[in-house]
């Protein structure tokens, strides 16, 4: 019995023994497969998705990406908010010249052009004044694509605010507007359109 005992006990022995021969040289293999993909320049940078593009703006993730305190008039009335822009920057002028939204006090849009939108006609901002907080002021001519379109923050709520419009010219008169002459400049935009900005 007691030889029998032993034979047991040395066959358990070398079971276990056998186990473990065959497990820590796997533990090994799994300790250096875990190495090479955290480590491997292949997977250790991963690329942020890019950020898709709405259709009428051209946005661009900076430094500056975030929230401006502001007043935004429109024909009919005024609101205030945070207005989220996703970059701290806009180009416009004939130079190009790159404009900070941390550096401008005001905006003040003065004209709006009229283009062919299928049997409408889409009014968009063309001339603006802009208010720097140094006292400065200067005249812009040409779209600026990120006023186009834009949200406001107020608390929870989230709206979207728009300097363009849409018209229609029915029996001599544009609906929106009620001007009559077909050709003249627009100064004065439909109702609900924004026409300036005082940045807080």
């Amino acid at each position: 019995m007691k030889e029998r005992a032993g034979t047991r006990s040395r066959g358990a022995a070398e079971s276990v023994k056998c186990s473990l021969s065959t497990r820590i040289p796997a533990f090994f293999m799994f300790l250096q497969l875990a190495f090479f993909f955290v480590f491997s320049p292949g997977y250790a940078q991963v690329r942020d998705p890019d950020l898709p593009l709405a259709p009428d703006l051209e946005y661009k993730s900076d430094d500056g990406h975030g929230t401006y305190s502001a007043e935004i008039l429109y024909n009919g009335g005024a609101v205030t908010g945070e207005i989220e822009f996703r970059s701290g920057s806009f180009i416009a002028g004939e130079k190009g010249t790159v404009y900070y939204w941390r550096d401008i006090g005001s905006i003040k849009i003065l004209s709006w052009v009229r283009y062919t939108k299928g049997k409408k006609y889409a009014f968009y901002p063309e001339g603006y004044e802009i208010g720097m907080k140094n006292g400065f002021k200067v005249r812009l001519e040409g779209n600026i694509k990120e006023l186009n379109r834009f949200r406001v923050i107020k608390g929870r709520r989230r709206s979207t605010m728009y300097s363009y419009y849409y018209d229609e010219y029915v029996k001599g008169a544009w609906l929106g507007t009620g001007v009559s002459d077909f050709y003249s400049p627009v100064l004065k935009p439909a109702e609900g359109c924004v026409v300036a900005i005082n940045f807080r």
